[in-house]
């Protein structure tokens, strides 16, 4: 279980470091945060929705829609990238499972 929850730490940890370095994923992170205020705006002059309510939409609004846009584009693009440079290949041959792998992400 140890060696487990090692390597899940360490996976987890190339990822984030990855994801900093890498533009494309900065950029998915804007895109996200101008997608939550562009919603907001919609939400804030609807008219269907109370003061108390709108506020209430878009502040679950912003903290739902930022990390769930981000964090797919981050993996799918993490994902793709290992894919094109045979990192699963190497894992498994590290010792690295599929299901410590797949927690990971």
């Amino acid at each position: 279980m140890g060696k487990s929850l090692r390597n899940i730490r360490a996976l987890v940890v190339r990822d984030l470091a990855d994801a900093a370095r890498n533009p494309t994923v900065l950029m998915s992170c804007v895109a996200g945060a101008l997608l939550t205020a562009f919603v907001g705006t919609i939400i804030a002059g609807s008219s269907q929705l109370g003061g108390d309510e709108a506020a209430a939409f878009a502040a679950v609004t912003a903290l739902s829609v930022v990390p769930a846009f981000s964090g797919t584009v981050v993996e799918l693009y993490v994902m793709a990238e290992e894919r094109e440079h045979g990192v699963h290949l190497t894992l498994a041959e590290a010792g690295v499972t599929v299901p410590e792998l797949a927690f990971s992400k």
